[in-house]
Formats: C-alpha cells, sequence, structure tokens
C-alpha cells in the first residue's frame, strides 16, 4: 500500500516548490555573464561595445573614446547600485551592461564600508574585517545583476585590469602570475559568479635562434582570449569556448550557443593543423601524444598550445633551423612526460 504525502508548506499555507512534477531537463538559455580581465589596451572595452545594444557604467574613462551609451560617472557606491535599479525597473532598449572596471569601482564599496564602520581605511579594523564587509557590498551588487537578467534578460559584462602576484606554490617553487587587480576576498567571487572568465593578451612566442643563447619574444599583433586556468592565469568556461581564440563578442557569443561538442570539434581541427607544422621525424610521435588526450578538450587544448609555441614560428624566423631543432628537442621532453 502506498502512503500519499502531502505537499510541505514553507509557511503554514503555501506549498513548497520542490515538487518532483517541478522537475525540468535541458540547458537552460540564459544572458551570458562574462568577466573579460588582462593587459593593457588589449582591447577589453572594444569588447564590450561589440556586444549588443550596450551601456557602460565605469568609474573610469576606458570608454571614452567609444560611440556607446553610458551612465554618468559614479561617485558613490549608491549610484552604482541605482544604475542597475533603474535598468531593471524601468524601460529601455538596452541588452548588454558593461561595467568598466571592477578595480576602478572598488573604491567606492570600500568607501562606503568605512563610512558605515566608521572608519578611516578598510584596513583600519584589521583582520581584513573591512575586506569582509566589502564582500557583502559586492553580494549585493550581484543579487541586483541577478535580478536585471531575469528581468530584461541582458548580457552583463565585467571590464577588469590585470596585475602581476607572486604566487604561493604549495608543489614546487613559486613563481609570478596575473590575477585580477581586486582584493582577492572580491577577485573569488567575481571569478565564480561569471560564467565565462575570460584572460584578454596579445598572441606572443618565444623562439630561439640559431646560436642565440636567449630566447626572444614574438608578437603576431593578434589579441587573443584564454578560457582555459594556465600557471600564469586564471581563466574558466562554462560554455566550451575554444582557448586562445580571438578577442571577439561575436565568436565568444556564438561559441556560448553552439555549445562543447562544438567546440571540441575546434578544438581537434586545430590539433590537426598544428601537427602539420612538425617536422615528419617527430611527427608521429607527437601525433600519438596529442591522440591521448584527443577527446579531453581541455587537455587538448593545452597540447595543442604546447605544440603551437614550439612550432607556430615568425616569418622572420622561417630559415632559422636552430629554432626548429631547438623546438623539436622541447617537444620529445614534453611527449615523454
Amino acid at each position: 500500500m502506498t502512503t500519499m504525502t502531502a505537499p510541505r508548506t514553507t509557511n503554514g499555507s503555501a506549498p513548497s516548490r520542490m515538487t518532483l512534477s517541478a522537475v525540468t531537463r535541458g540547458r537552460v538559455a540564459a544572458p551570458l555573464r562574462v568577466l573579460c580581465y588582462g593587459v593593457e589596451g588589449v582591447g577589453k572595452s572594444t569588447l564590450g561595445a561589440s556586444a549588443p545594444a550596450p551601456i557602460f557604467l565605469g568609474a573610469e574613462d576606458g570608454s571614452a573614446l567609444l560611440d556607446v551609451a553610458r551612465f554618468p560617472q559614479p561617485r558613490a557606491w549608491a549610484d552604482v547600485l541605482d544604475a542597475v535599479r533603474v535598468l531593471t525597473h524601468e524601460e529601455h532598449d538596452y541588452r548588454t551592461l558593461v561595467i568598466d572596471s571592477l578595480d576602478w569601482i572598488e573604491p567606492l564599496v570600500w568607501a562606503a564600508v568605512c563610512a558605515e564602520m566608521k572608519i578611516r581605511s578598510i584596513e583600519e579594523p584589521g583582520f581584513g574585517k573591512g575586506y569582509l564587509a566589502a564582500v557583502e557590498h559586492w553580494r549585493r551588487m550581484i543579487a541586483a545583476l541577478d535580478a536585471l537578467r531575469r528581468a530584461k534578460r541582458m548580457h552583463i559584462v565585467l571590464i577588469g585590469h590585470a596585475l602581476t602576484k607572486k604566487f604561493s606554490n604549495p608543489e614546487g617553487a613559486d613563481f609570478d602570475r596575473y590575477t585580477l587587480k581586486l582584493n582577492d576576498k572580491a577577485a573569488a567571487l567575481w571569478r565564480e559568479w561569471v560564467d565565462e572568465l575570460l584572460f584578454a593578451r596579445f598572441e606572443t612566442f618565444s623562439v630561439k635562434g640559431k646560436n642565440e643563447q636567449k630566447a626572444k619574444g614574438v608578437s603576431t599583433g593578434a589579441r587573443v582570449v584564454q578560457t582555459i586556468r594556465a600557471a600564469a592565469y586564471d581563466a574558466k568556461t562554462r560554455h566550451g569556448l575554444r582557448d586562445g581564440m580571438p578577442l571577439s563578442w561575436q565568436l565568444i557569443e556564438e561559441g556560448c550557443a553552439a555549445g562543447a561538442e562544438s567546440v571540441l570539434a575546434d578544438a581537434q581541427g586545430d590539433a590537426a593543423a598544428i601537427l602539420l607544422l612538425v617536422p615528419e621525424a617527430d611527427r608521429a610521435k607527437a601525433d600519438a601524444w596529442v591522440r591521448e588526450v584527443w577527446t579531453v578538450r581541455d587537455r587538448l587544448a593545452q597540447r595543442t598550445n604546447q605544440l603551437r609555441a614550439k612550432y607556430a614560428r615568425s616569418p622572420d624566423d622561417a630559415t632559422d633551423n636552430g629554432s626548429t631543432s631547438n623546438a623539436t628537442n622541447q617537444t620529445n621532453q614534453s611527449a615523454n612526460t
């Protein structure tokens, strides 16, 4: 005999929403949450301006030379929240909110905390209490942005600058890496919230010519975004964006819509193309090394990038046999690990 249980109530009258009949399945189409940070002048603000019907909110003038709609420059933390509230509750045709930039807004958060706690500096309470209070303010902003996304289906694009910090490596020697130019607690919160954490940079390679003791940096001038975390930077993608893809809103939006299967196919195509650059004597070994992770997109992209860094040389170095032999030796060492 089956016993029927009445739906649980939450406040004595309203039935619970958590019922099996309310369970759904499948991908949920939602506006994008993108945080793009990186080196100066790479085109982060231009990326935001390329999004659909953008409106900028920011405490810096990074968008001054762009023909975009923008709110007045906020002078206080309340101005930032008011702008999000206006977009949420008033009628408009904007489809993307671009916050440019998080690190220029952060001092407004600190000022609000200092006023609340009646202190002169965010560090005055000691033990990181000021920064913890700031995180609560950031959480309120995130809640407001989520309400905006639900109400108006707007994309959220966050712009950030990068700085280099020493990373305490628990597995070996410490090293420098790029990180968001925010307090660590705030940076961790924003990294967790966004769907796409993109590190924007100029594409560069290090090459060593024949009889040269030191490698030299060679830039292709291409602007790319990294979507997979590496030793040098933080990055992530929940939509399976290709690592090292061009810095283009159209390609980012298309990649998010296509999903992981399409991106895996692109990654496999990239790997096949790079393998053609490997000298014939080493190609079979490099091919076997890549095929080990052929269906694991992140690892395939990482190995492809290692091969690209060693074999995709600039035209000026095309006749330099020394760099080819050096790259071959490096790849053989990688394949053996």
